[in-house]
Parts: C-alpha cells; structure tokens; sequence
C-alpha cells in the first residue's frame, strides 16, 4: 500500500529541516513522482540543481580572483594609496563605495567569462 501523499511530505520537510527552497523542491518532486509525473519532477529537479551548481560555480571563480587580489596586495596598496591623500570620511566613503561598485562588476564579468 503506497503512503499518503501529505504523510510523504510531511516525513521529507521534518528530515529536510522543515524550511528552505530545497525542502520545497523535494517535496514537490516526490509529490510529482507519487502522481506519476515522474518526468516532470526529474526536470525540476535537475534544473534547479543545474541552478545551484552554476552559483557555487560563480562564487569559487569570484573567490578564487579576490584571493589573487589579495595576495599580489592589490587591496593593501590601494588603502595605503587612500589613506595618504588623507580624504575625510565622506569621501573615503564614496571612494570606497565606487571602488567596490567597479570591482564587482569587474570580478563578475572575469567569473562568468
């Protein structure tokens, strides 16, 4: 006899720690799968781990440019290149927020190229 689809469920969110997407991505897959939609479900979940993976991917190459920066002492450079203008605060605020602004967007265009 096959459970109840709601018990099925309800048995995924309490091992799945109840909150998250992912939890509502397992359970929406196995309501699919109980209803014999087991194509949809697959495609589901497969595009949503597809989703994951390239966001993990996006982060490491990020990461692994910044960590570059770090160590060639880009950043250190840059503060000390700040620091002896001796600007107030306002502008090492705006400096520093432009600075960022542009390195992302920078870092973003070298991780997804």
């Amino acid at each position: 006899m096959w459970p109840r689809c709601r018990d099925v469920i309800g048995v995924a969110q309490i091992q799945t720690d109840g909150h998250g997407f992912g939890d509502r991505l397992v359970c929406h897959c196995i309501y699919y799968a109980l209803h014999g939609e087991a194509k949809t479900a697959a495609v589901a979940f497969e595009s949503n781990l597809l989703a994951y993976v390239e966001l993990l991917l996006f982060i490491l190459v990020s990461m692994t440019y910044l960590n570059a920066m770090e160590e060639r002492g880009v950043f250190d450079g840059l503060r000390i290149w700040l620091l002896s203008r001796q600007y107030s605060y306002r502008k090492l605020f705006w400096i520093t927020g432009v600075l960022a602004f542009c390195f992302s967007t920078v870092i973003s265009g070298l991780a997804v190229a």
